[in-house]
């Protein structure tokens, strides 16, 4: 069964169209990235650049066990502005948080594929990462390090305005998958994409949800009180609001 799905980044356009007048990019914009040594590529549509780390379990910007291991932006740059960074003060390729941009993580019920299923030394399955191993009987929790075993084949695909990724994976129980993305810059517009198919191979279902963590850093600032969005509509909870939930 393969599933498509597709994330236009609203948000990430109603804070890039500050002006109507678009301007072309300097050189200087996205270029003193920290820990640039890791595999990267670099895109841009004339408008927006973007440093996008690449996948590799040796030597990959991210290394962690939650977070998809794909599209993994290190700068965006637009108007002599940018977007996303290191949030950050310690930096670590296996803390499951040292990660930039619109990051997403696979999530299923009980915390991942067959994680519940699994024994302490069992492998269970995140989509994005690859094959772990379950550290021992308590529920799982995503700020643990579980110790990758197979991070499935990966293999990357660059043109100058986007790059696809690919991860073919197969498992000992049962769970396996053809999972592929791509992070696209729109022509002649500010305008990110984000592109996802999943196709599952395996003898189990795959019951998962996908979510974005986007940890905007503008200009090397975090989010905090001086910041203000302006929505070109008028936004409404699709539930009501209640202050006192996390």
């Amino acid at each position: 069964m393969m599933t498509k799905f597709q994330l236009s980044r609203f948000l990430f356009v109603s804070l890039l169209l500050v002006g109507t007048a678009h301007k072309r990019l300097t050189a200087e914009e996205c270029d003193n990235l920290p820990h640039a040594d890791h595999p990267k590529s670099v895109l841009s549509n004339g408008l927006v650049k973007a440093v996008v780390f690449l996948p590799d379990a040796q030597r990959g910007y991210y290394r962690g066990a939650r977070f998809d291991w794909s599209g993994v932006v290190g700068c965006l740059s637009y108007q002599g502005h940018t977007y996303f960074g290191e949030w950050f003060s310690n930096y670590d390729p296996l803390l499951h948080d040292s990660i930039t941009g619109p990051v997403e993580e696979f999530r299923s019920a009980d915390g991942a594929l067959g994680y519940g299923e699994a024994k302490p030394g069992d492998p269970f399955v995140k989509v994005g990462v690859g094959v772990l191993r379950k550290l021992d009987d308590s529920p799982y929790k995503f700020i643990a390090p579980y110790p990758l075993i197979d991070g499935g084949r990966w293999s990357t695909r660059v043109k100058h305005d986007h790059i696809s990724f690919k991860q073919q994976l197969s498992s000992p129980i049962g769970i396996s998958y053809v999972y592929e993305k791509t992070l696209r810059l729109s022509k002649n517009d500010p305008v990110m994409v984000l592109e996802h198919s999943l196709k599952n191979t395996g003898s189990k279902t795959i019951d998962t949800e996908v979510y974005d963590h986007d940890f905007f850093m503008l200009d090397g600032k975090p989010t905090g009180p001086g910041m203000v969005i302006r929505f070109p509509f008028a936004p409404r909870p699709m539930d009501r609001l209640n202050p006192t939930r996390r």
